[in-house]
């Protein structure tokens, strides 16, 4: 598949994001600032990424602060159903993350579909 038409799928299917998650919400750089992620191979432009800086960056913190409270009061067994369903989403996903892995850092296929896992 061409590098155009898999980053178009991707985009489609959700797996390219170009906003930052910060207090569960998807948001731009409060500023509008971006920085272009570019595929190394062709130089086109993959997505534009909001350019965060303190302010964000002291948000995300403070609403990574309150969930850890939330999560801290979870049972064992809840977290870890919480996180088994994270890393099943992650080996059903392992192809759509390796083309994403290939497009952005210029990597095999192969090799960043065989990384996937070991996440």
């Amino acid at each position: 598949m061409e590098a155009q038409s898999v980053a178009s799928h991707l985009n489609s299917s959700g797996f390219i994001r170009s906003q930052g998650l910060i207090g569960g919400k998807w948001t731009d750089a409060y500023d509008g600032k971006t920085i272009k992620v570019c595929n190394p191979a062709t130089g086109e432009v993959i997505t534009n990424v909001p350019c965060m800086g303190g302010k964000e960056t002291n948000d995300a913190i403070a609403s990574a602060y309150d969930a850890f409270v939330s999560w801290s009061k979870l049972t064992a067994a809840d977290r870890s159903k919480c996180l088994r369903k994270w890393h099943d989403l992650i080996l059903a996903h392992k192809e759509e993350l390796g083309q994403l892995m290939t497009l952005e850092q210029g990597k095999p296929l192969k090799e960043a579909i065989g990384e996937v896992p070991g996440s």
